[in-house]
């Protein structure tokens, strides 16, 4: 028996075809508008600590010290982890180490680190505390070790949802619903966040990097507007396409900071793989991931397809792989599905070394499945308070996509 159910157009062009749970659908009594007033991420380190304010330093500086590192914590509302990293690279004109990407359309804490050489002030003393516009910084430890990308236990999510029936109705429905939300498990796709939710194209341009197709991925960049964007913003990407880079600059916000770097390259050089070039390191990779993220969602649609259900795909393929540089797929049910879906695709494993970009995407395994840890439902006057723990690599807009079927998040 197939146990799975059609989604709509905009998740399958993300490689996320099916819904798994019938009966799982909260969207005629909760309501959920995601803002950073209704969507809170706080890191947990692998050591098991929330990163939050409260486990911060107090004082106007911290102490002397020995150590090579410094631990921050770093709270932020509304703007997406690349853009603080590179606000804080500037500011403090050194690297950031970072263990994993928030939501851009949340108010999220997480943990980075500093090389303190780059902090000490003529005392040898460290600041407490910084505030930076949007984001705000607090010291909470020295360390011999940086904070590493993927170096975390998990995220704690706290979802705002609003009543739209009477408090009662949908009191009584959780009552059904809690169980099954900590028992069930779910398919492990990357949400929304990974590609774009107002315009999902990052896939696409790693999917053009792959095929060393330049033009179409600065196209994709600058050009391409969506009809859900600002009329300014369409403008820009307008006349981007239309070859005026200098008047796409000049229209683009500092927001927009990703376009304006291409659009500045085009109106140095005049070659897209120049402007691609010219893209941090970490935004090219992360295209290039996003697309690697697709072919998984992909290959992960399959086998729900093929197998019934996700209970089933947890059984027979615990977990899959994701393609890249170093993948080794040997014969079998599972390796089927990923080979399926790169056949389709047309790509193969040493496409993901760009040497023209210094790009290495490796193959890597992610878990099929994951379940919902630690779940609360607090209900205040006109909503509920959903709390919840994702380990590292799951998405809380999958959660929620199940909830609230025919919504992305």
């Amino acid at each position: 028996m197939i146990s799975v159910i059609e989604a709509p157009t905009i998740d399958k062009l993300l490689g996320m075809d099916y819904y798994v749970y019938e009966g799982l659908n909260l969207g005629d009594v909760l309501e959920f508008r995601k803002s950073p007033n209704t969507f809170r991420v706080f890191e947990v380190s692998l050591d098991g600590v929330k990163a939050s304010f409260n486990i911060c330093f107090e004082g106007d500086v911290a102490e002397k010290l020995t150590s090579k590192y410094v631990h921050y914590v770093l709270c932020k509302e509304g703007v997406d982890t690349f853009y603080a990293i590179q606000l804080l690279k500037k500011f403090f004109k050194a690297d950031i180490g970072y263990a994993g990407l928030k939501d851009s359309d949340s108010y999220s804490c997480q943990f980075i680190s500093l090389n303190t050489n780059n902090l000490r002030n003529s005392d040898g003393l460290i600041r407490a505390s910084y505030s930076l516009g949007p984001l705000r910084l607090c010291f909470y430890r020295s360390s011999h070790y940086p904070v590493r990308s993927g170096y975390l236990l998990g995220n704690l999510f706290n979802v705002f949802l609003n009543f739209i029936a009477p408090q009662n109705v949908v009191m009584e429905r959780l009552r059904g619903v809690e169980d099954l939300l900590k028992s069930m498990m779910l398919p492990n796709y990357y949400g929304y966040q990974r590609f774009g939710t107002i315009r999902p194209i990052t896939h696409l341009v790693g999917k053009a990097i792959v095929r060393r197709a330049w033009d179409e991925a600065t196209r994709l960049i600058a050009g391409a507007p969506h009809v859900l964007e600002s009329e300014s913003v369409i403008r820009a990407r307008e006349e981007f396409e239309s070859g005026n880079f200098r008047k796409a600059y000049k229209l683009f916000s500092s927001d927009y900071w990703i376009e304006r770097i291409v659009c500045r390259a085009m109106m140095m050089y005049g070659d897209p793989l120049k402007a691609i070039n010219s893209l941090p390191i970490e935004i090219l990779n992360f295209y290039v991931e996003a697309y690697q993220s697709y072919l998984f969602n992909k290959a992960l649609s399959k086998a729900l397809r093929h197998l019934g259900g996700v209970e089933s795909v947890s059984n027979t393929c615990e977990t899959l792989i994701v393609p890249g540089t170093n993948m080794a797929l040997r014969d079998g049910i599972c390796e089927s599905f990923v080979r399926e879906v790169m056949n389709a695709e047309g790509v193969e494993q040493q496409h993901f070394l760009v040497r023209d970009l210094n790009i290495n995407c490796r193959s890597y395994v992610r878990e099929s499945t994951f379940k919902v840890k630690d779940l609360n439902l607090n209900f205040v006057t006109d909503g509920v308070w959903m709390e919840f723990m994702l380990i590292r690599g799951c998405y809380a807009s999958i959660l929620l996509r199940e909830l609230f079927k025919g919504t992305a998040y």
